[in-house]
């Protein structure tokens, strides 16, 4: 496969439209030569659908329009093999940024509580991706359309914590403010 110039971070919200026409994409920092699959897995990824999962493309459109669209403008086709293998990455790596995000949270070097609110969905990333796993290789629940989330789960109750297991010294839960002082990090 010829590599192409990927964005990286190709999903709604880095790119902008004016009266149905596109006008530039943004954030690039991720940019860089690879799988043109990658790009329109990540673009597909349920995360980035906004509340509107049945509409599998960002959130927008269908995912057979996106990929008829892309095949016709870019004079290539989609393997579906391929794009089976970026589909689960783009889990994988929201998941591993997702704690990347939480971690600054934590450690205090960054104030942002919604930084520790995305920490929060690498669980549901993993179920994803081990459901596409599943649908694949016809495993489990394979066959269903949208697979279990951890929010439709049923509640279970909490386990208690071993005392030699470490503490974070900020709790994802609680925003900076509401932090006990005794645990609230030194002001920087």
């Amino acid at each position: 496969l010829q590599a192409v110039l990927c964005h990286g971070d190709f999903r709604t919200g880095n790119y902008m439209v004016k009266n149905g026409q596109l006008q530039g994409i943004v954030d690039w920092e991720l940019g860089h030569w690879g799988d043109p699959h990658e790009d329109l897995g990540w673009f597909c990824q349920r995360f980035f659908r906004f509340g509107k999962v049945g509409r599998t493309a960002g959130g927008m459109a269908t995912r057979a329009s996106l990929l008829q669209g892309y095949e016709r403008s870019a004079d290539r086709r989609v393997d579906p093999d391929v794009m089976a293998y970026w589909d689960i990455m783009a889990n994988v790596k929201w998941a591993v940024v997702s704690l990347q995000q939480a971690a600054r949270y934590i450690s205090g070097a960054v104030d942002a509580f919604e930084l520790a609110l995305v920490g929060l969905g690498p669980a549901e990333l993993d179920m994803q991706a081990l459901a596409l796993i599943g649908r694949r290789e016809r495993l489990c629940h394979a066959s269903r359309a949208n697979p279990p989330t951890l929010s439709a789960a049923r509640p279970r109750r909490a386990r208690p914590r071993h005392p030699a297991l470490p503490t974070s010294p900020r709790p994802l839960h609680r925003p900076r403010a509401l932090a006990s002082p005794a645990r609230r990090p030194p002001a920087a």
